[in-house]
């Protein structure tokens, strides 16, 4: 985490402001004006965009952001918006893009570029990953808290860093898991992101954890943990969620994107495997959609990657039967069911569609 150059940041004020403002600005960039009256001047002025998940804004100033959210119904000061940004940036959610070198000049100047860090372009899934949901902690009062002291975890003789402490809870959790320990597990995987808020595989295995015991909510919000952190899997995970659970393709679709883009742009462990899950489950929103050949295309690629899945052949059977293939729908099902595995609960199902299918076909001939 940056330092705060020494400036006194008010948290409690800054969390409200910080609250205001960026609600305004999802509203400003998203085109979605009914609250905010009379905005055309300040569209010359103000300069937001997306990219990515990432809210840009390229060019504002103070003033521009006092009147916009005076537009809004509310009234932020320069220094309320000015002490909020500060936060944002200590907390490592804003990032400073003005490009001055001269301290001074930073401090004193009333021009502002920066980039809003997201997990989402949904407005509702940045405020409650944010700033918290009902009980539930956000990212503020996480990344606000201190690091525990590692003398208090390990013997002082022990040169153990933190992050090596939080991947050993984490691995704990994972074997307390698997053996069923459901309780101990997660108070080790509490003690991980309590050492390091920032271990991406932690808030994955917690995600696991929760989607396992049906409470899919949470686990959509550990999975989106994950992924805002670079850990590619989580990606298909969502994927895969907002088709089964909520029926979502668009936002399936929208995440598994995000997913190969990271794949592609950083070094992905097993990132074939990764990327052949992603482009799987992506080919299954599209099939949704009756985007057949769109499908294909994306198996086809997924099979080069992993050529011995079972949801990867049972997506294909349906895909190549709606699009009239009959030779290629028989040896799909096949395959489907000599790679197909029962423990896998979408693997398991395709399975049986396997089995009926085949009979059917048979029968037919």
């Amino acid at each position: 985490m940056q330092k705060n150059s020494g400036r006194n940041l008010n948290w409690k004020k800054g969390k409200e402001s910080a609250k205001l403002l960026i609600e305004v600005l999802h509203c400003f960039t998203d085109g979605d004006l009914e609250k905010l009256k009379n905005c055309d001047i300040l569209q010359k002025d103000i300069d937001t965009r997306w990219e990515g998940t990432d809210l840009w804004v390229k060019k504002t100033r103070l003033r521009d952001l006092v009147e916009l959210t005076q537009k809004w119904g509310k009234n932020l000061e320069k220094e309320q918006i000015r002490n909020a940004l500060h936060c944002l940036k200590q907390l490592n959610i804003m990032e400073d893009k003005r490009g001055v070198t001269n301290s001074k000049t930073i401090t004193g100047s009333d021009k502002w570029c920066f980039v809003l860090k997201f997990p989402s372009r949904c407005k509702e899934e940045n405020r409650d990953w944010l700033f918290g949901k009902e009980e539930t902690q956000g990212e503020w009062e996480r990344r606000k808290v201190k690091q525990p002291e590692v003398s208090k975890l390990r013997p002082i003789q022990d040169p153990i860093t933190p992050l090596a402490l939080a991947r050993d809870a984490n691995n704990r959790g994972v074997n307390l898991k698997e053996a069923g320990e459901l309780i101990e597990a997660r108070k080790e995987f509490d003690l991980a992101l309590k050492i390091n808020p920032d271990n991406a595989a932690t808030y994955y295995n917690q995600a696991l954890m929760y989607e396992e015991a049906g409470i899919v909510d949470r686990a959509m919000e550990l999975y989106q943990d994950a992924a805002f952190r670079g850990f590619a899997a989580a990606y298909c995970k969502l994927g895969r969620l907002y088709i089964i659970e909520y029926k979502d393709l668009r936002k399936s679709v929208e995440k598994i994107g995000l997913g190969l883009k990271l794949v592609e742009t950083e070094k992905v462990k097993h990132d074939k495997i990764v990327k052949a899950g992603l482009l799987t489950y992506l080919a299954w929103a599209w099939k949704e959609q009756g985007c057949y050949e769109e499908a294909l295309s994306n198996l086809q690629q997924a099979m080069k990657l992993q050529s011995d899945r079972g949801l990867t052949y049972g997506i294909m059977a349906q895909v190549q039967e709606n699009l009239g293939n009959g030779a290629e729908v028989v040896k799909a099902w096949k395959n489907c069911l000599e790679y197909g595995k029962c423990d896998e609960p979408d693997e398991d199902f395709y399975i049986g569609k396997a089995r009926q299918r085949l009979k059917q076909i048979n029968g037919c001939n």
